[in-house]
């Protein structure tokens, strides 16, 4: 949830990272 709202179904679709979204501190963890 760092580089966009969880409001914003589209590009999360569109996108691979769409899992990581569902957890959102797994991927700021992943990604500062």
């Amino acid at each position: 949830m760092v580089r966009r709202p969880h409001s914003v179904p589209a590009p999360e679709s569109s996108e691979p990272d769409a899992p990581e979204m569902e957890s959102g501190d797994l991927f700021v963890g992943a990604v500062p």
